[in-house]
């Protein structure tokens, strides 16, 4: 997912989910125990769904 976000020029923070607690983080914000999660706005993304990502990104 980097590289797509970084190819469209979009700025983003990136957080290792090898850490536990990021890691709990992501599970509490979709349920999901999958990576990589793209947040963006109130929009989670689990996977590497570069449509779901830019139809949120239209939304913002």
């Amino acid at each position: 997912m980097k590289n797509y976000l970084n190819s469209k020029g979009i700025d983003y923070r990136s957080i290792d989910a090898a850490v536990p607690e990021n890691a709990q983080k992501a599970f509490e914000l979709t349920g999901q125990r999958g990576i990589p999660v793209t947040v963006i706005g109130d929009t989670s993304i689990v996977g590497y769904n570069t449509q779901a990502v830019d139809n949120a990104l239209e939304k913002i």
